[in-house]
């Protein structure tokens, strides 16, 4: 590999990332004939095949997935070693970027917990916030593309660390012409009403799309209580939620802490503890990876506001 360069692992991990030369030309702003290219010469000279190309893209070989996980490493420490330069030129001063990486659910209840105050106490500190899907935002920490991100359990990456911020917990809300009512009892020391969870069994429901973190987090209480759920519709995010609810579309399942003014209104019951499920925040970084000097400053300000809210 005595050609190797880094363009040449750039350009095959996009592809990799990508599954498409067409959407990794995209990405790279170079012309896909240079990415055929790059991936002949690293056949060629490695004596083993990359990608395998189908009709939907191309995806890795066994021998391919050996050499990513190579190139994966090696972007890694140059990473590393960028952001090492950076904090070393910065001597006493405070200084750096971090790109930070949250979904919509976050942007709305979390942010407002720490960001006007961290921006205030560090000014120099360039925070640079990336939305985007849970999933997205694994693999963008995982490429060293995102600095910390702020998601909900279960985080699937094994590569990453992660510490809780805040801890929330599902409650239902029934619709108002649903047979509930012989559902509602009270548990001693709690003052929200529970609901029986058999009342779901045979109640029509609006949820979150399969592979969500917060659908994930319903399926388990599903599963949990022996039930099947009647899902009428699917949605993107847990804002529509809130709204189909509000006009008896189905009943529902969300986060306690992000309901909104009006759902608190309407009334929500809580759900037995034994078929319950933890719906945290919690703070992901990249293990082993180098924290930046402003990387860091974040992390404290995140661990100083923990279970604050």
């Amino acid at each position: 590999m005595d050609d190797l360069t880094i363009r040449d692992m750039e350009y095959i991990a996009a592809i990799a990332k990508e599954k498409s030369m067409t959407k990794a030309a995209a990405q790279l702003f170079v012309a896909q004939p240079a990415l055929s290219q790059c991936v002949r010469k690293l056949e060629k000279e490695l004596g083993i095949t990359l990608f395998l190309r189908t009709v939907t893209g191309v995806c890795p070989t066994a021998e391919g997935e050996c050499f990513l996980r190579f190139v994966e490493k090696t972007l890694a420490e140059r990473t590393n070693f960028e952001k090492e330069l950076v904090d070393l030129s910065l001597s006493q001063s405070e200084g750096g970027a971090v790109r930070l990486g949250f979904s919509g659910a976050q942007a709305a209840f979390v942010l407002p917990h720490f960001l006007t105050n961290f921006r205030v106490q560090h000014p120099s500190i360039e925070l640079q916030l990336v939305e985007a899907s849970s999933d997205t935002i694994e693999k963008g920490i995982e490429a060293g593309e995102i600095d910390i991100g702020i998601l909900h359990l279960p985080i699937a990456s094994p590569r990453l660390d992660y510490f809780e911020l805040s801890r929330d917990r599902f409650v239902i809300i029934p619709r108002s012409c649903g047979a509930y009512e012989q559902y509602i009892y009270y548990k001693e020391g709690e003052k929200l009403p529970y609901l029986n969870i058999g009342f779901l069994k045979n109640e029509p429901l609006v949820l979150t799309q399969q592979g969500q973190r917060s659908r994930i987090a319903c399926n388990q209480i599903f599963e949990k209580a022996g039930i099947l759920p009647q899902v009428r519709q699917e949605v993107q995010h847990i804002g529509t939620l809130d709204a189909l609810t509000l006009v008896d579309y189905a009943s529902t399942l969300l986060p306690e802490k992000q309901l909104t003014e009006d759902i608190k209104r309407r009334g929500y019951f809580l759900i037995d503890e034994k078929y319950s499920v933890s719906y945290a925040f919690v703070v992901c970084t990249l293990k082993d990876a180098y924290l930046s000097k402003a990387s860091r400053q974040l992390l404290n300000r995140l661990q100083e506001i923990q279970y604050t809210f």
